[in-house]
């Protein structure tokens, strides 16, 4: 049963790895993981493209996204991320947190939420945006580095998040 969305209540966040690229910048192949995230109920979406999947990376896609979308919701929900929690207990509010993630979350006043463990469907709006990049964005393009990749996903931000969304029938932004 899907979730009836609030405006301003939640947003969905997850990483996703695209695979390696020659970075003609770099003169080098790089690694390239995705951040998503996506806004609950118009289903607005940021997403940001960096060479690795750690703390700092993750915490600026947050920073970025926040500009992006002018602000955050009261909730964030995530997946058992090791950017956000380091023990995940049965009981969500038993699990150890990264430190550096609470003080970010603390600092900015939201509330994390964690998914029930192998449960992807509590988060399907952002599993659903991975697939969607991939498919719409990624596929059958060519980037030259971190930074064409970047550059080329804002443009094609721009356009799909004023499209008439497939699910909500309104524009997103």
């Amino acid at each position: 049963m899907e979730r009836t969305e609030i405006p301003g209540e939640q947003t969905q966040v997850d990483w996703g790895y695209f695979g390696k690229i020659y970075d003609q910048e770099q003169k080098r192949r790089i690694k390239l993981y995705c951040f998503f995230m996506i806004l609950g109920y118009s289903r607005a979406l940021y997403i940001e493209f960096f060479e690795r999947a750690h703390i700092i990376n993750f915490l600026m896609g947050h920073n970025n996204a926040f500009k992006y979308f002018g602000g955050h919701t009261k909730e964030i929900l995530y997946d058992n991320l090791k950017s956000v929690v380091i023990k995940r207990a049965i009981r969500a509010k038993e699990s150890k947190f990264n430190k550096k993630f609470m003080d970010f979350a603390g600092y900015y006043g939201f509330n994390p939420i964690l998914c029930r463990p192998y449960k992807p469907n509590t988060k399907g709006k952002v599993e659903n945006s991975v697939l969607y990049v991939r498919q719409n964005f990624f596929a059958g393009e060519e980037f030259t580095s971190l930074n064409d990749i970047n550059r080329k996903s804002q443009e094609w931000l721009k356009a799909i998040n004023a499209r008439i969304h497939s699910t909500t029938k309104q524009q997103p932004i």
